[in-house]
């Protein structure tokens, strides 16, 4: 199967998010000082290997003997410990965003309805209405095309189960802020229990399903990065180039190109980004610019 352009040029995604992690501490704001818990958060993200389950703890002589029992075991195992990790990796991502909304929201104007009632909306509220007017050149790369992979499968998520889902604003489709709807409501079907976690491919009628949870926490996990991407980018007074780039020994980085290209003749240095901008909106991409790219090469 030809696998999409667009999605291609992503980098994993514990590299995408360790990335973000290391940016993150660089930005700077007159209103909020704690862009550590964002990248703290973020940073457990990416140093999540693997969630582990363990089925056969308690299984009985069957497991020895008996071939499809202990087929159905490891089955168990390797999609559960999959599942699980993915569902895991989503809530730590997840908690990252909500420590951007506590930034975001700092910059949220009272409007007179709420003066007026005395209720003050919460952060994420505020931040979702905040996002209707970030500006589109702090979007990052591809980013209408990730959110809409991530409509496709909840989409289909919701066909099936018929989850009962909260709306802030009723974003259309292609809204910059749908994203944001889907992701609070997956967040929240996880914290109240209501997400299926029973599902192996191997059993009859499973398959699909599996697939497409699955595959709806990875695309949900990736597009929360996305929009902490954009909301650092439209919010963040200032972010520190020389020091991101003392981070990740950039000078000694040029030093080496010589062997570099000794090593691969086609090998091109990566020049600095010119601003904050052209760093945030390509970071999650293969060929953008990066901690892991310079310090780790």
């Amino acid at each position: 199967m030809k696998k999409c352009p667009i999605c291609n040029k992503l980098s994993k995604l514990d590299n995408h998010l360790y990335e973000l992690s290391i940016a993150c501490e660089y930005f700077k704001s007159d209103r909020y000082d704690n862009f550590s818990n964002i990248a703290e958060w973020l940073k457990l993200s990416a140093y999540l290997d693997e969630v582990q389950i363990a089925p056969e703890k308690y299984a009985g002589s069957d497991l020895i003997w008996c071939r499809p029992a202990a087929e159905a075991y490891e089955a168990e195992r390797l999609h559960y410990s999959r599942y699980s990790t993915a569902l895991t990796r989503f809530l730590y991502t997840s908690n990252a965003l909500e420590e951007t909304y506590r930034f975001a929201s700092t910059y949220y104007t009272l409007s007179s309805k709420e003066i007026k009632s005395n209720r003050e909306y919460n952060d994420s509220k505020k931040s979702v209405l905040l996002f209707e007017k970030t500006d589109e050149q702090n979007l990052p790369v591809g980013f209408y095309h990730y959110c809409d992979n991530l409509f496709s499968r909840f989409e289909k998520y919701k066909k099936e189960y018929d989850p009962q889902i909260s709306i802030i604003k009723n974003y259309p489709k292609g809204h910059k802020c749908h994203g944001l709807h889907i992701v609070r409501n997956l967040r929240n079907f996880i914290a109240h229990g209501t997400i299926p976690i029973n599902l192996v491919p191997e059993y009859y009628g499973s398959a699909e399903m599996w697939h497409v949870l699955h595959g709806l926490l990875i695309s949900a996990t990736r597009v929360t990065a996305l929009y902490i991407q954009s909301f650092l980018l439209e919010f963040g007074d200032k972010f520190d180039m020389h020091a991101y780039l003392q981070r990740m020994d950039y000078n000694y980085y040029l030093e080496r190109q010589d062997d570099m290209f000794e090593d691969n003749p086609e090998h091109v240095a990566m020049p600095v980004p010119s601003d904050a901008q052209q760093l945030m909106t390509n970071l999650h991409l293969k060929d953008g610019f990066g901690y892991l790219k310079i310090a780790m090469y």
